[in-house]
């Protein structure tokens, strides 16, 4: 136990040294980024898409609890599901597409204020100000000179977008069965919150089990994967050189220095291209 907590907190302390490395050097590329000012709506989906990415990579090196399989699978298919759209608008790359990835989740949160606003009325949400400010705000404002519909179908089938940016495999591999851990299906049930109980007369039934689940590593590695290969997308549109490679590098340098001979992975993975080497 002792060794397992000495290695959690060498490995935050890793984590900590790569976000104040690669959050300035983010930053700085942001700048470099030419945007159209004039119709920035392509640039602030993929801006907001890649921003999402890394915000979930951040937690992954700071929160040893995400290398926990059933938390951890929850996160990266957040990930996996913004790197869909990512590749899938970038490589299409229509404005109207973009628009209609932002004109969807406006429609949304006006759907969203029309609830809220109805549940006021019938007394079953009870009034504050910012409330009230939220649900008069208007949402119809961020794009200029069109009221916005609300569209309950989604902006586009999502294993349609996966197919069509050459993602297929990994929709079908990590997209489709790390959805019954987000929804809590049965097999997910089964595999992190019950085990089998130890009363020899009670038939092999399964019961509700506390313990925290066994950490996986290997997550760490997908996390960074899905980050480089939205990073890779975002350089790519704004013609920017790759800086961020040599801080994974440096980053999984500390990492496995902290790591206890007995848990190190018997796969070598490039973490910058998403292959693996056994």
């Amino acid at each position: 136990m002792t060794e397992l907590l000495g290695f959690i907190a060498a490995s935050r302390d890793c984590g900590r040294s790569f976000v104040d490395a690669v959050v300035p050097v983010l930053e700085s590329q942001r700048t470099e980024a030419k945007v159209d000012l004039y119709n920035p709506t392509a640039d602030e989906v993929i801006g907001g898409l890649f921003a999402r990415t890394f915000r979930f990579l951040q937690t992954f090196v700071l929160d040893f609890h995400l290398w926990a399989d059933d938390l951890g699978r929850v996160v990266l298919r957040l990930m996996l599901e913004s790197l869909f759209y990512l590749r899938f608008l970038t490589e299409q790359n229509r404005p109207e597409l973009f628009l209609a990835f932002q004109k969807y989740g406006i429609g949304q949160e006006k759907l969203y204020k029309m609830q809220l606003r109805k549940l006021l009325e019938e007394g079953k949400l009870e009034a504050s100000a910012d409330l009230r400010e939220f649900i008069d705000s208007d949402s119809d404002e961020e794009i200029s000179d069109e009221l916005v519909n609300v569209r309950l179908k989604n902006f586009e089938d999502l294993r349609k977008v996966a197919i069509e940016a050459g993602m297929k495999d990994d929709n079908v591999l990590h997209y489709q069965p790390e959805s019954t851990v987000v929804h809590g299906h049965w097999p997910a049930l089964r595999r992190y919150y019950l085990e089998m109980c130890t009363e020899p007369l009670h038939r092999l039934h399964l019961q509700p089990t506390f313990r925290l689940p066994s950490l996986d590593p290997q997550l760490l590695d997908q996390a960074f994967r899905l980050f480089m290969a939205a990073y890779q997308l975002w350089i790519k549109r704004y013609g920017l050189e790759d800086r961020v490679s040599p801080l994974v590098d440096q980053y999984f340098d500390c990492y496995s220095a902290a790591t206890p001979p007995a848990s190190e992975a018997s796969a070598t993975v490039d973490h910058t291209e998403g292959t693996t080497e056994e």
